[in-house]
C-alpha cells in the first residue's frame, strides 16, 4: 500500500491509499502513472484518520509517540492542475502544530 506525504498547501501529513483506490484509479486512468501524481491536486472523495502509537524512535513524523495518519479510500486526480512549489515546499508538519 503506498504511502506518501500529502500538503494542503499549508501542513503535510502522511497518506496511505488503499488498494482498492490504486486499482479504481489504474482502472479510470490506465494512461497515468501513480507517481505521477507528485504534483498534482487530487480530489479525496473518501476518507478516514488512523491513530497508533508508534516508537518515536524509528517513526519520524508523531507526536507523543502517536502516529496519525490519512486512508485514502476514495480520489481522483485533477491532471489540469499542477501545485505552485511554494506551497509545497512552505507546508510544515501538522504534528508541529500545538493544537493537533
Amino acid at each position: 500500500i503506498p504511502s506518501i506525504l500529502v500538503s494542503d498547501g499549508h501542513n503535510f501529513i502522511e497518506a496511505v491509499f488503499t488498494k482498492e483506490s490504486i486499482n479504481e484509479f489504474r482502472k479510470n486512468h490506465s494512461h497515468v502513472k501513480f507517481s505521477s501524481l507528485r504534483d498534482k491536486v487530487i480530489y479525496v472523495s473518501k476518507w478516514r484518520l488512523q491513530l497508533e502509537n508508534v516508537d518515536s524512535r524509528k517513526v519520524f513524523n508523531i507526536f507523543n509517540n502517536l502516529s496519525i495518519k490519512i486512508i485514502v479510500e476514495a480520489f481522483k486526480p485533477i491532471m489540469y492542475e499542477t501545485l505552485n512549489q511554494r506551497l509545497t515546499h512552505g507546508s510544515t508538519s501538522i504534528f508541529r502544530d500545538a493544537n493537533i
